[in-house]
């Protein structure tokens, strides 16, 4: 069972939001070293499991299948334990093993609630010191339940940060390319647009966006913080001060380093650079996806991302400038292709090159059903 110290150090906190590629591993980095926050694990997919499962299978599913579910082999490697907790490094045995003793050993009864498991689940993880708050980095997840999260964790707090979808874009492509250069294997559907990638991607930023909107008009300011990327880049001291006065930290220069475990992690490179000519590296990043990024493309990212983007202070209309008729030739259909498999394919993107008032709404709709789809478990958060 846990213990009163366990208990205690669960009652306040924080989770991360933010669509994957948009600085939400930096922010983690960076909270790690404050001594009153425990960062001390990653990534999860407790929350996925919880949303989909029905509350009568949980119980099964958490205890018998969840321990050795390839999500949790793949974050919690021993590589991982060591990194996140210095104090396992001399321990014998392998922490995989150890993590799945003290899940089942403190695992609750039938339908255990979304609290009990996080409870559970950060009992599991050990390493902790009295008094610590924990930190929770899960892309999309957090902020889609965020108000199941808060209802189940009254003292919660959420920081959500947002990116420009273009250097996301940018930034997600190109990992996408040097995974299957270096022989990663890159997931992909035979039934797959030509443009699915890019639809992906533009629902998923243009749905964080949403979703910060929502959460921030549902739970106040006091208790969900939006921050951007470029805000964190530009000037890393005034924002990492915004969200320790949010979390009710004390100010240390701790919060300007990203560590793993209290120890200096390279993680984020550019961020050595934070504070400089920020604006510029920016531009750049821009300007190469001007460059690298084909006008197809282009043109779903903008339509998709391009009004809900413009709220944040995005502006995406400059990088539209192809027109849909490049659309239209990226979704002629394959050799052989029957044309309502051809229609079913291109389902959703098919209202894109259609004029501008019902791109919008299009787009409107297609983060609703995204977040929808999300909020069920049914899709992946890429």
């Amino acid at each position: 069972m846990m213990s009163e110290n366990q208990s205690h150090l669960n009652q306040r906190p924080v989770f991360l939001c933010g669509a994957p590629r948009s600085g939400t591993t930096l922010l983690f980095r960076l909270l790690d070293g404050h001594p009153e926050l425990n960062a001390s694990r990653d990534e999860h997919l407790l929350l996925d499991h919880f949303a989909r499962l029905r509350p009568e299978d949980r119980a099964r599913f958490f205890a018998r299948d969840w321990p050795s579910h390839p999500d949790v082999v793949a974050y919690h490697g021993s590589g991982d334990f060591q990194m996140a907790n210095p104090s396992w490094e001399t321990t014998e045995g392998d922490p995989i093993e150890g993590f799945m003793e003290r899940f089942l050993e403190a695992m609750p009864g039938a339908e255990p609630s979304l609290r009990e498991l996080y409870m559970t689940f950060w009992s599991a993880l050990g390493g902790s010191d009295a008094g610590s708050r924990m930190v929770d980095k899960r892309p999309l997840s957090n902020e889609v339940h965020a108000l199941e999260i808060a209802e189940a964790f009254p003292g919660a707090r959420f920081i959500h940060i947002l990116r420009d979808p273009r250097t996301r874009y940018l930034s997600e492509k190109m990992r996408r390319l040097r995974r299957s250069l270096t022989g990663r294997k890159v997931y992909r559907s035979s039934a797959e647009s030509p443009l699915s990638f890019s639809h992906a991607l533009a629902v998923n930023s243009a749905a964080s966006m949403a979703l910060a909107q929502r959460n921030v008009r549902t739970l106040g300011s006091d208790r969900y913080l939006v921050i951007t990327y470029e805000g964190l880049m530009d000037a890393p001291e005034q924002t990492m001060r915004s969200v320790a006065s949010f979390l009710d930290l004390e100010w240390t220069d701790d919060l300007t380093r990203q560590t793993a475990g209290g120890k200096d992690y390279g993680g984020n490179s550019t961020f050595a650079e934070a504070g400089s000519d920020i604006q510029s590296l920016h531009d750049q990043r821009l300007k190469r996806y001007e460059q690298s990024i084909s006008a197809p493309e282009k043109w779903v990212v903008d339509a998709i991302c391009g009004p809900i983007a413009a709220e944040y202070g995005y502006d995406l209309e400059v990088s539209a400038r192809s027109g849909p008729g490049s659309v239209l030739r990226f979704l002629r259909p394959a050799r052989n292709e029957s044309i309502s498999d051809w229609r079913k394919r291109n389902r959703r993107l098919f209202p894109l090159v259609r004029s501008r008032s019902q791109r919008r709404r299009h787009a409107w709709l297609l983060i609703e059903e995204h977040i929808q789809e999300l909020q069920a478990g049914l899709r992946h958060h890429n």
